[in-house]
């Protein structure tokens, strides 16, 4: 793919990944990108044979099948060129979520964004399994939406972690984010009675991370006490009008160690959406 930002957003054409196609086109002209839509399609492992031996009704079937496949990337990729961002069309078949991880790797794409259904969680195959598989294998930040979530239109990010040495340099890859998309950055650390830091250790591991962004970049940068991670994360949102949530995809046991609590706990718990950055 030429230079300049890109946006991969995987497709199954349910309501939450029509939420995150939407998201993906915001995100596209904030940020002057490209979007790449994908669809993976499960169809008969011997669909060359089915045609060979001339099983019409199932061939007449599977045929009408990908007709509506096709129909349906084509309206999602109308809509995108209809918002004036310019954009490609994948269908794959039969490759699972390594489609997209290949696909995210081949056409060198920056960053993917992907649906999870309501507040129960991420629930589903292809905005469900898929999601929860691409956090923890992906290479390329991931962002993730629910439906229920509020037009996204983001202006304000909170990048909470434990602000360790060993991930400071993955926190380029937040500045870089935040600068494409023209963002305010809030810095967020939360001790709960189960993991606990010092505020002189705190300041310090912050200020590290501090020392990467220019001068007046972090617009805050806070430490909040509370008795749950998530109730923290989300009393901190409602009070600085935060419209997107960021941290490092960090494996679940790892993550429930310096954190108290996963990826997978805070979208499911948030009504906003959450940019995963990859612990590699």
């Amino acid at each position: 793919m030429e230079d300049g930002y890109s946006i991969l957003v995987p497709t199954d054409f349910s309501g939450a990944a029509d939420k995150a196609l939407e998201a993906g086109i915001n995100l596209a002209r904030l940020s002057k990108a490209k979007l790449d839509v994908l669809h993976i399609e499960d169809v008969p492992a011997d669909w060359v044979s089915i045609v060979e031996n001339a099983d019409r009704n199932l061939y007449l079937s599977i045929n009408q099948r990908l007709d509506r496949i096709k129909d349906h990337l084509a309206e999602r990729t109308q809509h995108v060129r209809d918002a004036s961002v310019e954009v490609d069309d994948f269908l794959e078949f039969n490759k699972g979520h390594r489609a997209i991880l290949g696909h995210a790797e081949n056409r060198e794409n920056d960053l993917i964004v992907m649906g999870a259904h309501g507040i129960g969680g991420i629930q589903g195959l292809m905005i469900g399994s898929y999601t929860r598989r691409i956090l923890h294998s992906s290479h390329k930040p991931i962002l993730v939406t629910k439906q229920a979530d509020p037009p996204f239109w983001p202006k304000k990010m909170v990048f909470v972690s434990d602000f360790a040495e060993k991930h400071k340099n993955r926190f380029l890859v937040v500045i870089d984010f935040v600068q494409k998309m023209g963002l305010e950055l809030h810095l967020l650390s939360i001790n709960t009675p189960m993991i606990f830091k010092g505020t002189a250790e705190m300041e310090e591991r912050m200020g590290k991370y501090l020392a990467l962004a220019p001068e007046g970049f972090i617009s805050k940068a806070s430490t909040y006490n509370h008795i749950h991670f998530e109730d923290a994360l989300k009393e901190y949102c409602h009070k600085y009008d935060i419209d997107l949530v960021s941290m490092i995809s960090y494996n679940k046991r790892h993550a429930w160690r310096v954190l108290g609590s996963s990826i997978q706990g805070i979208i499911n718990h948030l009504n906003i959406p959450v940019l995963a950055i990859p612990e590699r």
